[in-house]
């Protein structure tokens, strides 16, 4: 039975195989840390494979690759650990040449221990080489200096280790950094109110202290080898359990930020708007101010999309996103709630005061109309669509509506403002209005 002592590891690896799998149905609706999670996980699941391999009565020379394999499969794994917590990923290109320059010195080292080389220049000029290589990534990628820290905190002291000839504490030195380093990026990375945050973090650290005391307890505490082996696998079910945690919350979060948003334009969607005007209604009449309510709607965007296509059309509706986006203060709210109509709530317009006047009305009134107004401008500007290079000189019909005075609920307020809208365009005769100017050579 001694013999047969490896296949007890089948359950981890059927366990880890199982969530990968789980982690790739999830990234569908995620994007980021979940393709990484998956393949750190599968590479811990090789990295077990290899070990049941080198626990068997094999020959030296397998012994030693299977050892190669599954120290080579923690590092990568920890790398890509630390990959998928990077804050600072927008592109796979940019970090994937940062830490792929930052793992493979190390993975040389760990293979010159896996194979039991023993030439402690080896290690130190190979350690010297990954020092710099990566030193020199990050300045080249432009990353922060705190990143050039991070590097030498772990660099400097696996290379005294290496001096020192200590290699098999350097290797699991090694191994315990960067898995600490894990837990301390993911502490940094993730939402404080992601509940698998601190689950993640302590699974990290709690693996970092078993390569940390590894060499010791085999030398000096033999006795504790089985406790060790038994936290061992027992943390790596506890990250794998805050992954899995933490990727379902920020699936949940994307659902529900997708429920209240535009799919095209990322701007509000109707139901979070009538949500924001519930609740800027209730502020205003407690603190007696006034708000408005812009009916925005893009003048002869049929043209668009039976001329040139919905692309083209969904192309204009981003640019007008943008454009309206930018001249409107964070605090208020631009939502599109049809096909080229947007509304906008503007706050904290002139106070309602005892014995106030009329004047005071029209100057909200006027305020209103100079921001109608900058709308209109701001979305005249021609537009070359980098779809078809038709330039396109879109107009906006704009149409308001005050809070009391003119409406006392959101449904009227919305009604009122789309009314002027169309009075405005009518009156205008912008409802016809050719937006298409000329197209590109």
């Amino acid at each position: 039975m001694k013999n047969l002592s490896f296949y007890l590891d089948l359950p981890e690896l059927v366990a880890f195989a199982l969530m990968s799998v789980i982690l790739v149905r999830l990234r569908r609706h995620e994007v980021g840390r979940v393709q990484p999670w998956a393949i750190a996980l599968s590479l811990i699941a090789v990295e077990g494979m290899a070990r049941m391999v080198y626990q068997m009565p094999t020959g030296a020379w397998l012994h030693n690759v299977m050892h190669i394999i599954a120290l080579n499969a923690y590092i990568v794994a920890a790398v890509t650990f630390l990959y998928a917590a990077d804050s600072e990923i927008s592109t796979w290109n940019r970090p994937i040449l940062y830490f792929s320059v930052f793992c493979i010195p190390l993975m040389f080292e760990l293979g010159f221990y896996g194979a039991r080389l023993e030439s402690r220049s080896l290690y130190v000029w190979v350690g010297v080489v990954g020092l710099l290589a990566t030193l020199v990534c990050c300045y080249l990628l432009r990353y922060p200096v705190r990143r050039a820290i991070e590097v030498v905190a772990i660099w400097v002291p696996l290379l005294v280790l290496w001096w020192l000839g200590d290699l098999r504490q350097a290797t699991y030195t090694a191994l315990s950094l960067h898995f600490a380093l894990a837990g301390i990026a993911y502490y940094s990375s993730l939402p404080p109110s992601r509940k698998g945050r601190i689950v993640v973090v302590v699974g990290f650290f709690v693996w970092a202290g078993c390569f940390l005391f590894h060499p010791w307890i085999t030398r000096s505490r033999h006795d504790w080898v089985p406790l060790l082996d038994q936290v061992w696998d027992l943390q790596k079910f506890v990250v794998m359990f805050g992954l899995l945690i933490v990727s379902l919350e920020e699936n949940g979060a994307r659902a529900e930020y997708e429920s209240l948003h535009d799919e095209l334009t990322g701007l509000a969607n109707r139901r979070l708007f009538e949500d924001r005007l519930d609740q800027a209604i209730a502020r205003a009449r407690r603190s007696r101010t006034r708000l408005v309510v812009f009916n925005m709607d893009l003048n002869g965007f049929k043209q668009v999309n039976d001329t040139l296509g919905h692309s083209v059309g969904d192309e204009l509706l981003c640019t007008v996103s943008d454009r309206l986006r930018t001249i409107t203060r964070e605090s208020d709210t631009l939502a599109r709630v049809g096909g080229d109509e947007f509304l906008l709530i503007a706050t904290d317009f002139i106070g309602l005061r005892k014995g106030e006047t009329v004047d005071s009305l029209a100057a909200v009134r006027r305020q209103a109309t100079v921001l109608a107004v900058k709308f209109r401008e701001a979305i005249a500007q021609p537009v070359t669509l980098a779809r078809s290079g038709t330039v396109i000189v879109p107009s906006l019909s704009v149409g308001f509506a005050i809070f009391p005075d003119e409406a006392k609920d959101g449904d009227a307020l919305c009604q009122r403002a789309d009314s002027e809208m169309y009075v405005n365009k009518h009156g205008q005769g912008d409802d016809d209005t050719p937006i298409l100017s000329s197209a590109a050579g």
